[in-house]
C-alpha cells in the first residue's frame, strides 16, 4: 500500500462527468490496498469565467487557472502537515499497472531513493530518463501533471520552482525542474493517462513516431 494522507483532485466544476468517472477508479485502488482510504478532496479555486487573469499571462487562461491551482493545493498540503500526497486532474484515468505496480513502485524508490522529491505517475517524455531498474526511472524533464505523489521536500522544491516561474505552464515548469533536481522519478511504464484526446498517454509511442 501506498501510505498516502492525503488525495486532492484540481477540478473543474463544470465537469461533474470526470469526477463520476473518476471516484470508482479511486474506490477500486482503496478496495485492492493500493491506497488507503483517506478523504478524496476536490479543489476548484478558479473557476472558469470568474477568475481575474494577469494581463502579463502569455498562455490561454485556462493555463493560468491549471498553474495556480497546482501551486495552491501544494501550499495548503504543506500547512496541514501532509507527509505524502497524491495530486490528481480531474481528467485522470488508472491503467491496469496503477492496480498491479503502483505500490511496488512506491516502495522501491522510497527504499532505494530516499532523496526523492516526487513520482510522476503519468506524462509525456520530453528530456528523456535515466534507469534506475527494471521498474524505476529517473525523469529528465516530462509533460503533464495529471497524477504524481509528493512528499513534504517536494511541495517545499515544487512550490519554489512555480514561484520562480511565473509565465511558465506548470507541467512545463515541472519539465525543467526535473532537468535541473535529479529526484524525480517515474514508472518505467506510465500508470495513469488522460480520458481522451491530445494529451492521451496511450498515444505517446504513436506521436513519437510521427
Amino acid at each position: 500500500m501506498i501510505p498516502l494522507d492525503a488525495i486532492r483532485v484540481i477540478s473543474l466544476a463544470q465537469r461533474q462527468d470526470r469526477r463520476d468517472a473518476l471516484m470508482p477508479e479511486l474506490e477500486r485502488a482503496i478496495g485492492e490496498g493500493v491506497i488507503p482510504d483517506v478523504p478524496v478532496e476536490f479543489v476548484n479555486r478558479y473557476p472558469r469565467g470568474r477568475t481575474l487573469v494577469p494581463a502579463s499571462w502569455p498562455h490561454m487562461p485556462g493555463y493560468w487557472a491549471a498553474s495556480r491551482e497546482h501551486f495552491e493545493v501544494l501550499m495548503e498540503l504543506w500547512s496541514r502537515g501532509s507527509h505524502l500526497a497524491l495530486i490528481l486532474e480531474d481528467d485522470a484515468q488508472m491503467l491496469p499497472a496503477f492496480y498491479s505496480e503502483a505500490s511496488a513502485f512506491f516502495h522501491e524508490v522510497n527504499a532505494e531513493h530516499p532523496d526523492w522529491l516526487a513520482m510522476f505517475l503519468g506524462g509525456h517524455d520530453v528530456h528523456g530518463y535515466e534507469e534506475k531498474s527494471e521498474r524505476v526511472l529517473l525523469s529528465r524533464g516530462s509533460t503533464q501533471c495529471h497524477a504524481y505523489l509528493v512528499n513534504p521536500p517536494g511541495m517545499w522544491r515544487l512550490v519554489d520552482h512555480l514561484w520562480c516561474r511565473p509565465f511558465e505552464i506548470v507541467d512545463w515548469a515541472y519539465a525543467d525542474l526535473m532537468r535541473r533536481d535529479a529526484c524525480i522519478y517515474r514508472p518505467r511504464h506510465w500508470m495513469v493517462t488522460t480520458r481522451a484526446g491530445w494529451s492521451d498517454n496511450r498515444q505517446e509511442e504513436a506521436r513519437q513516431g510521427e
